[in-house]
């Protein structure tokens, strides 16, 4: 989660167009009573072109819900009311594309108030938690991940944009607090991030790794998370001996930029993993650890 400040009341709803009004909607020709949707869904005919029959961010919420239901998707809800139009959009578009692509944990994608420090979390539930942690070998299929999104952050376009430039910019050089990604995603970014953590959650492994439980799948990332701090240090080391010194800083700066993913990637091994999944995705200049990260996800979690 990335904390911003700004100043909001509560309830918000989210920038542009908004109603309570369902539109019926129609998968090859049958109603669906559901409450909503839009438009008729065609075989082979994609989530996107459906959404540009959206009015709202509810129109969107319900249109992509029934979208995964047909697709026979694990993820079985999905409410964007609370955020803005375009970016709901957006978030439900880049949904599915990483839902088509990725085996996760997650069930459901909800935007609403949560702990304002926090952008966003994903966190498996206590129940399918308590079957994972005990299950031999521990069974991912048992793990039911519910994302949450802080509307605070998502409700208006120029929030949106204030946040992104305070958490993926800095005036320091190219590390901030998020990753550095493109800022045409910044709507989704903290989506993508909270996705990452739902294909392998760092919290749960870690308290699997506490009793004993050792998740052969994780093990990997926690290698190069521990690599990867262990370079980051050895820099910052050289960097404050330099200083010292009287020395330039310059190539060690950089050295230091082209490495790091973010300071928030140093966090954890979950927030490592979802920094670099973020940074992969929504970059186009990724830094090489998080192609590294990228590439070990792929290799495990890719759908066939």
């Amino acid at each position: 989660g990335n904390a911003v400040e700004v100043p909001v009341s509560e309830p918000v709803k989210p920038q542009g167009a908004y109603t309570d009004k369902p539109i019926p909607l129609k998968i090859n020709n049958q109603s669906i009573d559901n409450g909503g949707g839009s438009g008729i869904i065609k075989e082979n005919q994609a989530l996107e072109e459906l959404l540009n029959n959206a009015k709202t961010s509810s129109d969107v919420s319900r249109i992509t819900t029934d979208w995964f239901k047909n697709k026979g998707s694990k993820i079985v809800n999905i409410d964007l009311d609370y955020c803005e139009f375009e970016a709901a959009k957006a978030i439900a578009i880049k949904a599915d594309q990483l839902d088509s692509k990725f085996e996760s944990t997650l069930r459901s994608i909800k935007c609403k108030r949560i702990r304002e420090e926090l952008g966003g979390k994903s966190i498996p539930d206590k129940s399918s938690f308590g079957k994972w942690i005990v299950s031999p070998n521990l069974d991912r299929n048992l793990l039911k991940t519910d994302m949450e999104l802080n509307q605070r952050y998502l409700h208006s376009k120029d929030i949106i944009s204030s946040s992104f430039k305070q958490q993926h910019r800095s005036v320091y050089g190219k590390v901030a607090h998020g990753a550095w990604i493109n800022e045409k995603h910044a709507a989704i970014s903290t989506f993508v991030h909270e996705y990452g953590h739902s294909i392998l959650p760092g919290k749960v492994n870690e308290l699997a790794l506490n009793k004993g439980r050792i998740n052969p799948d994780y093990m990997p990332f926690k290698r190069l998370y521990n690599k990867y701090m262990k370079e980051l240090e050895t820099i910052e080391n050289e960097i404050n001996d330099s200083v010292k010194k009287g020395k330039s800083i310059t190539d060690l700066k950089n050295k230091y930029d082209s490495l790091c993913i973010s300071a928030y990637s140093r966090e954890s091994v979950g927030e490592f993993i979802a920094e670099a999944f973020c940074d992969y995705e929504l970059s186009s200049n990724p830094k090489p650890i998080s192609i590294e990260v990228y590439n070990k996800l792929e290799k495990l979690f890719r759908k066939v």
